[in-house]
């Protein structure tokens, strides 16, 4: 920091400063609002209520402030604050200013009339003022702009129509111009900058920028005739015996006001350089090495370089009996001898590791893992569970039995602890300790010496028992979904054979949640491309064509990003190919392959995202000293009926509510209780995710929307409802999209759930986390914030009326359409509704690492792509 080197006499001659100079005072501007941001964005989020607006609109604020502050430097000083911080000034350019005026000339002339003439003109002072916070201002403004409007002019949303009144055409048209037109503007002026720059550099103008140029403005350095003006006059003492007229002593307001004024105008020298030269640039070291320490990712990877260090030596696993090692089919169950049921659809794959297994261990529910990716999951997840077979014989077989049991802990998978012991009966059911899925009722079969699948739950047939959304028929080709429409009160499914089908089906509905709706896309384009090569009939579809069948199906739910990065990855692969030759099997082999291995990795990711969820939940609630009974709140359903299996946020709570409750835990505190919400219009918590929770049996129940502050305040209050009065500390919702700054967009209502839980935090002394948990496709790295998300707005019908059957004592009659508001109304019907970041506590993810807010409040999404 070159400050004091303009006091120095030997400087004094030097009039033109060096662009070292220059390109410093504009590096210290540009972290003055990053600087004012953090600190804004602080105290917002410990006083929301008081500052949650002036952070929303810190930009306009900040834009006032600093406008301010550089007219008082610019009146003063003749320069900007970090201008005058480096030891410069403006000035207009005069005969003075030119070539032939040069240091020693100037010396010469009379300093007051020199910088009279060299004084800055009032419009030059706006213009510097421009430059300096006008011209960031503007440029983020209309970057804003163009990112928001490009969206909509790739996708040819910017179109006029004749249904369009005058006006509204002219607008579209003025912003078709603005987002063709100002990239251009945008590098002409960088370009103006460049040149002007370098023209400075040749000695050729004193002006660096574009704007200074115009406007005939120089820059100088601070002379000493600078300092003397500003500089307090020190008062003469009066001579002894010389008459002065006496003036009345000022008053205390007078007095403090005068030396408010000295201090601002005349600031002490020393007070100058101590803060200036010492604490300033001190902190501005300090932010710019945090920024450097939170954006290069040196100290995770220190972590991780440290963490290496801890290995472990794996016991060597004993040879395994055929009982052990059977293949991944299941027997075919007796009372349903066309269903098979396969231990993991993934084949040979481990469903852990989703290699192909060397060692195969096999569980009480039939799924096989490899050997080493078992062990090491229960001894990463602390699950230490000792089996028991099922009691298919009598106590004189109990030695035999006893022996069985052995032979399983030898393999590795039955250890006993002293922390965690959990007996699991099979017959009486239990959950899987590994993938979290209901035991199907096995039972060990003493005369084939194999694991059977010995029935099904009662209140649920066979072909629902697993919640499957999606049936996807690999040997056959065939697809079928379960429509949502008619849950809870029937079971149907219906056959997906075309793109068409599938558009279909996600726009009324009939399968939904973002992960569902992209692997429903996905292999409907394989079903139709597969019966496009099997049928004879009809014509042979071009690249080309199904490039515009993925056009088509893409807008079924533009609000779902998971639907069109699926449709974007299947229009990767047809690229490589021309868009006049025919789809042949090779690029039909492609897509299944892509497809498949979506479905594959969406549900081996849904139970990472439970376990990364939980483990997110106990550290939370372990720094809060929070001991007892806990609530948790979802919206919508998130479940398997959205996605392959497990869920997303509803598999969070089916993973909590597993270790902490089912498996024997040391922890001081267990899920009681949830509570989903009706999710008008379309009621899918009532319908589906009230559906699920009652298969799995977990406790529940339903709330209206609107009921959710009443909640939250009745059971703070330690009243009970329904017999239950546990607190919430959870609000965990999925996601439909991610933009890059954390701003979600989910099923609507999910911005008052955000707003409430903010509002409880900030007031009532709460502490409830409001969780975002979704798989990493659905992030959305291309848009900045929420504002560029297209919301899919719903029609009026859903609104104003009910749709359902009527229900009788015995039976469940025919649907029926039921009106609920004035025929003919006005209705606004968005699908959706984006939740800001700064309103979300934490984002899960498959990713072993909870996405949390940095120091200044922000998320940085893309570093899951490292």
């Amino acid at each position: 920091m070159e400050y004091y080197s303009s006091l120095d006499a030997s400087q004094l001659d030097s009039e033109r400063p060096t662009l070292f100079e220059i390109i410093s005072a504009n590096q210290l501007e540009s972290l003055l609002s990053p600087s004012l941001r953090y600190i804004l964005v602080h105290y917002a989020s410990k006083y929301p209520r008081y500052l949650l607006k002036l952070n929303n609109y810190f930009d306009e604020i900040n834009l006032v402030f600093r406008s301010f502050i550089e007219w008082y430097f610019l009146n003063y000083w003749q320069a900007t604050f970090t201008e005058n911080f480096y030891g410069l000034k403006r000035v207009n350019q005069t005969l003075l200013s030119q070539g032939n005026y040069n240091g020693s000339k100037l010396a010469q002339l009379v300093p007051s009339m020199i910088e009279e003439t060299r004084k800055l003109t009032s419009l030059q002072k706006i213009v510097s003022i421009f430059e300096v916070s006008g011209v960031s201002f503007l440029s983020e403004k209309l970057n804003y702009c163009y990112e928001v409007w490009y969206t909509k002019y790739i996708t040819n949303q910017l179109k006029t129509h004749e249904s369009l009144s005058k006006k509204e055409n002219i607008k579209i048209q003025i912003k078709r111009k603005f987002v063709e037109i100002y990239p251009y503007l945008q590098s002409g002026y960088r370009l103006a900058n460049l040149i002007t720059t370098l023209m400075y550099l040749s000695g050729a103008s004193k002006s660096p920028t574009i704007l200074t140029y115009l406007f005939k403005i120089n820059f100088s350095r601070l002379s000493q005739y600078d300092y003397d003006k500003n500089e307090p006059k020190q008062d003469t003492k009066q001579n002894f015996g010389e008459k002065t007229n006496k003036v009345a002593p000022p008053t205390t307001i007078e007095y403090i006001l005068n030396l408010l004024d000295t201090k601002v105008r005349h600031p002490s020298w020393k007070l100058t350089k101590l803060v200036l030269g010492t604490f300033f640039p001190v902190a501005i070291f300090t932010l710019k090495f945090l920024e450097w320490w939170n954006s290069s990712g040196f100290s995770s990877k220190l972590l991780k370089n440290q963490g290496n260090t801890l290995t472990f030596t794996l016991p060597p696993p004993l040879a395994l009996t055929s009982a052990l090692c059977q293949e991944k089919k299941l027997k075919q169950h007796q009372y349903n001898k066309k269903e098979k049921r396969k231990a993991y659809k993934s084949g040979k794959l481990c469903p852990l590791c989703k290699k192909e297994m060397t060692n195969p261990a096999i569980i009480e529910t039939g799924y096989v893992f490899d050997y080493s990716c078992i062990y090491n999951y229960l001894e990463k997840s602390h699950i230490i569970v000792s089996k028991k077979k099922a009691e298919v014989r009598n106590e004189e077989e109990e030695e035999e039995e006893d022996s069985s049991i052995s032979d399983i802990d030898e393999v590795g998978i039955d250890t006993k602890s002293e922390k965690t012991e959990t007996v699991i009966d099979i017959n009486k059911g239990g959950r899987c300790p590994i993938t979290g899925r209901k035991l199907l009722g096995c039972k060990w079969n003493p005369l084939t010496n194999e694991w059977q699948i010995d029935g099904i739950r009662e209140k649920m047939d066979s072909e629902n028992s697993s919640l499957q959304a999606i049936k996807f028929d690999r040997d056959n080709i065939t697809l079928e979904i379960l429509d949502q429409l008619v849950l809870p009160y029937f079971t149907k499914y219906i056959p997906i054979t075309s793109i068409d089908d599938a558009f279909q089906a996600v726009k009324s509905m009939q399968v939904r949640g973002a992960p569902a709706i992209a692997i429903v896309g996905a292999f409907s384009v394989v079903v139709d491309v597969h019966n496009s090569l099997k049928s004879k009939t009809s014509e042979t579809k071009t690249v080309h064509d199904l490039k515009q069948s993925l056009d088509y199906l893409i807008k079924s739910r533009p609000t779902a990003v998971n639907l069109a990065n699926a449709l974007n990855d299947i229009e990767a692969i047809l690229a490589k190919f021309s868009k006049t030759e025919p789809v042949t099997k090779e690029i039909y082999k492609l897509i299944y392959e892509y497809a498949t291995k979506l479905y594959d990795d969406d549900l081996a990711n849904n139970y990472k995202i439970g376990e990364n969820g939980l483990n997110y939940m106990v550290e939370s609630l372990k720094k809060e000293n929070f001991k007892g009974p806990f609530s948790v709140i979802t919206i919508c359903n998130t479940g398997s009926l959205a996605t392959s299996g497990h869920g997303t946020a509803l598999g969070i709570i089916r993973s909590t509510y597993q270790h902490l409750n089912e498996v024997t835990s040391n922890e001081d505190f267990y899920l009681d209780h949830i509570y989903p919400c009706e999710t008008r219009p379309y009621n899918q918590g009532a319908k589906l995710t009230t559906y699920e929770l009652d298969y799995d049996e977990i406790p529940f129940t339903l709330i209206c929307d609107n009921m959710v502050s009443s909640l939250i305040q009745t059971l703070s209050n330690g009243k009970e409802i329904h017999g239950k009065s546990s607190p919430v500390k959870f609000i965990i919702v999925g996601a439909d999209r991610i933009v890059k700054n954390g701003d979600t967009a989910n099923k609507i209502g999910t911005f008052q759930l955000a707003a409430i839980a903010n509002f409880f935090n900030a007031t009532e002394n709460s502490n409830i986390k409001f969780i975002v948990a979704a798989p990493r496709t659905t992030i959305d790295l291309k848009t900045n914030s929420g504002a560029g998300i297209k919301i899919e707005e719903r029609p009026h019908n859903e609104l104003t009326t009910l749709v359902g059957p009527i229900l009788n004592e015995s039976e469940v009659g025919n649907k029926v359409t039921v009106g609920i508001a004035t025929p003919g109304i006005t209705v606004w019907n968005p699908a959706f509704d984006v939740t800001p970041h700064t309103l979300i506590d934490a984002i899960i993810t498959e990713y072993p690492k909870a996405f949390i807010k940095n120091k200044k409040g922000e998320y940085n999404l893309s570093e899951y792509q490292k």
